[in-house]
C-alpha cells in the first residue's frame, strides 16, 4: 500500500507546474500549497493508482485517506475525496467521527462541501439515527461543522428533513460569516426546487441575511 501511495506522490511531483500552482494558491487565498495540476489531469494521473488501492486495500480506506490528508499539497486532499467515493459501501456508524475529523482538518469550502454532502449526506441516509449528531455540528464553535449542519441534506430533494434544515438555519441566521450566510442561501435555494411554498413562507417570516436571500432568489424569483 505504501509503495502505491509513494509512486502516486512521485507522479504528482513530476507533473508539477509552478505557474499553475501560483494561480491555484492565489485562488485559495494562499491557504494551501499546490502542485499546479488541474483536475482533469490530476484524475488521469491518479486513477490507475486509485484502482490498485481499491482492488487490494479498500478495507484500509481510513489509513489511505488520512495519509493523503496529512500531505502538504492540496491535490492530495482532492485525491482523498475521489477515493472516498469508492468506499461508501464499507462505511459504518463510526465513520461519522472520521468524516468530522476530515472536515475540521485543513478546512476550506473546496473539501468541506463534498465531505458534507457526499460524505455526511450519504452516511446519515444509511444510518438515520445519526441525525442526532447534527445538533452537535450546529452547536459547535467550528464554522465548518456549522456549515455541514446546514448543507448536508443538499441532495435529499423531497427526502429533506425540513424541520432539521430550518432549525439549523434559524440557529445561525444572524451569523456574520460569509460561508454560513452562503450555506443558508444555498441550502434553501436547492430545497426550493422541490418545496417552493414552504421555502417561500420560511424566508418571508424570518430575518435572514441579504446574501442568503439573494441566493434563494436564484430559484424563487419572487419573495
Amino acid at each position: 500500500m505504501q509503495e502505491i501511495l509513494a509512486k502516486l506522490t512521485q507522479q504528482f511531483s513530476r507533473n508539477a507546474h509552478d505557474e499553475l500552482a501560483r494561480g491555484m494558491e492565489a485562488y485559495m487565498k494562499n491557504r494551501f500549497v499546490f502542485y499546479g495540476i488541474q483536475a482533469e489531469n490530476r484524475r488521469k494521473i491518479a486513477t490507475p493508482f486509485l484502482l490498485q488501492l481499491r482492488k487490494n486495500y479498500l478495507a484500509d480506506y481510513r489509513d489511505i485517506i488520512w495519509y493523503w490528508w496529512q500531505q502538504d499539497q492540496r491535490e492530495q486532499q482532492y485525491t482523498a475525496l475521489d477515493f472516498l467515493s469508492y468506499t461508501q459501501k464499507l462505511w459504518n456508524e463510526d465513520d461519522v467521527y472520521f468524516i468530522e475529523q476530515l472536515i475540521v482538518e485543513k478546512s476550506w469550502w473546496d473539501t468541506v462541501d463534498g465531505l458534507a454532502t457526499n460524505g455526511m449526506g450519504f452516511l446519515l441516509k444509511k444510518f438515520p439515527h445519526l441525525f442526532q449528531r447534527v445538533r452537535f455540528w450546529a452547536e459547535s464553535d467550528n464554522m465548518w461543522l456549522q456549515r455541514t449542519a446546514i448543507i448536508f441534506q443538499m441532495k435529499y430533494k423531497l427526502q429533506t428533513q425540513q424541520d432539521v434544515l430550518y432549525q439549523n438555519i434559524e440557529m445561525h441566521a444572524h451569523s456574520k460569516e460569509f460561508f454560513i450566510q452562503k450555506a443558508i442561501g444555498w441550502s434553501l435555494r436547492e430545497y426550493a426546487k422541490y418545496n417552493p411554498e414552504s421555502v417561500r413562507q420560511f424566508v418571508q417570516t424570518r430575518d435572514l441575511p441579504a446574501l442568503s436571500i439573494r441566493e434563494v432568489k436564484k430559484t424563487l424569483k419572487s419573495l
